[in-house]
């Protein structure tokens, strides 16, 4: 499983469970039904929300460093596909490559062509 979803499951168990104790008048939460300790409740939710922001940090930047250990910056990227915005979607995942961009990549970066069909 994808580590990101990973985080934005835990922020969001997290900011629920803060809510369910905001709501129960700060005396219970999800995480004490489930393991039955009130100091799990009170800042389990805290950690959930803390840990998952951490990971999402993490994977972030990992992706980053991998865009930046083959030496190209999005800038290079934009000169191939033709917009600095449209460089930054497929950065970021928003947007896939399309069949021209990848032959382009492939010819023009010399990433694999494998590289650049995998589903993300």
């Amino acid at each position: 499983m994808n580590k990101k979803i990973i985080a934005y499951v835990l922020i969001g168990l997290g900011i629920l469970d803060l809510i369910i104790w905001a709501a129960n008048g700060f005396t219970f939460g999800w995480l004490e039904l489930i393991v039955g300790v009130n100091v799990l409740s009170k800042y389990g939710a805290w950690l959930m929300i803390f840990y998952g922001f951490w990971m999402f940090k993490k994977e972030k930047a990992k992706e980053q460093s991998e865009v930046d250990e083959m030496g190209y910056t999005q800038n290079d990227l934009a000169k191939i596909i033709g917009l600095k915005s449209r460089a930054s979607e497929i950065l970021n995942r928003k947007r896939p490559l399309t069949l021209e961009m990848i032959r382009n990549l492939h010819e023009k970066m010399n990433i694999p062509t494998h590289v650049l069909i995998q589903a993300y």
